[in-house]
């Protein structure tokens, strides 16, 4: 008959919910005027409110593109089922959103691992996209803005160190340690029985400044005895001197910042990823910080007085620093 079914739906959205017309200022408040289709034929009193019917619905009538005035019932038919009250949309694309709320204990991580595990046997039609959002959604979002933030500040880390220094390969030496304490974080957690979350990247990230710091100082320790080297002093007694002068000083300083977070890691579920997180991690790269660095400043020392030497420095330095702490 020429009636587009748009034509359908303004004529019955203007007629239940009415049409937002315009917007007028009343002292200093936006004010909505809402024009609404008129569907009771037998008063004139603009604002009484209309009593909505399938038989007042049906006496209405829709132009036609031909201009004709068609009745709705001849064009329509009524059911009663479920719909939505609104279509979302996202990116210009029909969205359905299901939610739930976990149980107490329950990761929200964990339902969505099960449910993808299951959602290839739900056959879902051709175009339609699953996604998670939720909780799921910004942790992960949580997760990439964290690693960002990490990578940032290594970088400046390294700005930092190189202006120090003035050297790469020195401020490289301090900055490996940082990713390999990594190690004691996972390994932390899993003994704790604790999922990687967002405070754990935030005691990450913490944990980096702190681990540079013991770095800068036992290298600018060996620098300075490497510059003040001693008659007969070999190169192996000029790294292993700085290492064990700088021994006490990065123990106790690491002995006093985990001992401090023992408290925060019973204060609550929510802080004690961060705790141990700086706890295990800290306690790992103090022995990387007191092996690592030193052996590989000593290769590259080495590699320059005797390049044939510099294979057998990872086992001669490590146990050549154990002896010397002993007698220290």
């Amino acid at each position: 008959l020429g009636v587009p079914p748009a034509a359908v739906g303004g004529t019955l959205r203007s007629a239940v919910f009415g049409v937002e017309a315009t917007t007028i200022n009343q002292d200093g408040e936006d004010v909505d005027v809402v024009v609404r289709l008129g569907v009771d034929k037998n008063t004139l009193d603009s604002s009484a409110t209309p009593k909505i019917t399938l038989d007042t619905l049906r006496n209405l009538t829709v132009t036609s593109v031909r201009g004709e005035n068609v009745p709705l019932s001849s064009i329509t038919n009524e059911s009663l089922a479920s719909a939505n009250a609104a279509i979302n949309h996202e990116d210009k694309k029909r969205q359905v959103t299901v939610g739930a709320f976990t149980e107490e204990g329950v990761v929200a991580g964990e339902v969505v691992a099960k449910f993808k595990e299951r959602q290839a046997q739900l056959e879902a039609p051709q175009g339609v996209e699953i996604s998670f959002g939720g909780e799921a959604e910004n942790v992960n979002q949580s997760f990439t803005e964290m690693f960002i933030a990490l990578a940032v500040g290594l970088l400046l880390m390294l700005a930092i160190l190189v202006l120090s220094f003035n050297s790469i390969r020195y401020s490289l030496y301090l900055l490996l340690v940082v990713p390999y304490s990594l190690i004691g974080v996972f390994a932390g957690l899993a003994a704790t029985g604790l999922a990687l979350s967002f405070t754990s990247l935030l005691g990450v990230i913490a944990l980096a400044g702190v681990i540079i710091n013991h770095n800068i100082i036992l290298m600018d320790s060996m620098i300075t005895h490497k510059g003040a080297k001693r008659e007969n002093e070999s190169l192996i007694d000029q790294v292993a001197d700085a290492s064990v002068s700088r021994f006490r000083p990065i123990m106790l300083t690491t002995i006093t910042t985990v001992i401090g977070m023992i408290p925060l890691s019973r204060i609550s579920d929510f802080w004690s990823p961060l705790a141990f997180a700086i706890m295990f991690g800290l306690t790992f790269a103090m022995i990387l910080t007191l092996v690592l660095v030193p052996t590989l400043y000593y290769r590259n020392e080495l590699a320059k007085q005797n390049p044939v030497k510099k294979q057998w420095f990872f086992i001669r330095l490590p146990k050549y620093l154990y002896r010397k702490i002993r007698r220290a």
